[in-house]
């Protein structure tokens, strides 16, 4: 979650908010929105808990719990409706998550903070031990698979200058 907020929407700044004016892409609304995508039917808490929200995005963002009762990322039985949303209904998966980086993300400007995003992700997959050179990623567009070796494989012939050049030539893109 931290990584996604290199390239999360400013939200409204604090003289709109002491006006009594509210923005949906604060990183309450945005880890709300990431729980949507893994589990459509997830209801945001009502306006009086949003406090205690607040509290349980600042602890998840810490490390400091799992997810609390409001978000849905360490529930067993969502995971497995999410997994099986990405391997039986994945144009549906993929237009949810376009919603959302239109939503949440600053995208195709000259900051290029989707790109330093994307980039900060494959970082993380090819340095992460924890997982598997045989671990599966449905990251291209029409939902085919790619392991963690094809990507580490595909992010070495980009090596000697800076990678991606293009993340559009990349067989496992999906921004």
């Amino acid at each position: 979650f931290t990584l996604l907020l290199i390239a999360k929407k400013k939200g409204l700044g604090a003289k709109e908010h002491y006006k009594g004016e509210s923005d949906d892409v604060s990183e309450p609304f945005t880890l709300m929105g990431l729980a949507k995508i893994v589990l459509p039917d997830y209801e945001e808490p009502g306006p009086r808990m949003m406090s205690t929200v607040k509290s349980s995005t600042t602890d998840y963002k810490k490390c400091v719990d799992e997810c609390g009762s409001y978000f849905p990322f360490s529930d067993q039985d969502a995971l497995k409706t999410f997994d099986n949303r990405i391997k039986n209904d994945y144009v549906s998966v993929l237009n949810d998550m376009v919603s959302f980086c239109n939503r949440f993300l600053v995208i195709k400007d000259s900051t290029n903070k989707d790109k330093k995003l994307v980039r900060a992700l494959i970082d993380l997959i090819i340095k992460d031990d924890s997982i598997p050179e045989s671990q599966v990623f449905y990251a291209n567009e029409d939902g085919t698979a790619v392991n963690k070796s094809n990507i580490k494989r595909v992010m070495s012939l980009k090596s000697g200058r800076p990678w991606p050049v293009n993340l559009r030539t990349l067989p496992f893109n999906t921004i």
